[in-house]
């Protein structure tokens, strides 16, 4: 018996997944370089925007609007303030 295994760049479902992954990078690297004269990251404007829309949030709260450990976010708005 010759059982032709389907290997999982095979399925369309994969397939797509890793075109959305890719067109994922793409963005960040576009927002990454278009943020760079502002001395920003994509992950502070991510604070800052969030920081913007819901004011006065606390850093537990942001954690887990930005899907992020407190750990990072507490790295982060040292960068800010500055």
């Amino acid at each position: 018996m010759n059982i032709k295994q389907e290997l999982p760049w095979d399925n369309p479902r994969f397939r797509n997944w890793v075109a959305v992954a890719r067109a994922c990078h793409v963005l960040e690297r576009t927002l990454a370089v278009k943020l760079a004269p502002l001395d920003l990251k994509p992950a502070q404007l991510d604070v800052l925007m969030n920081l913007y829309r819901h004011p006065g949030t606390s850093q537990h709260d942001l954690a887990r609007r930005l899907l992020v450990g407190r750990s990072n976010i507490t790295m982060l708005l040292p960068q800010l303030e500055t």
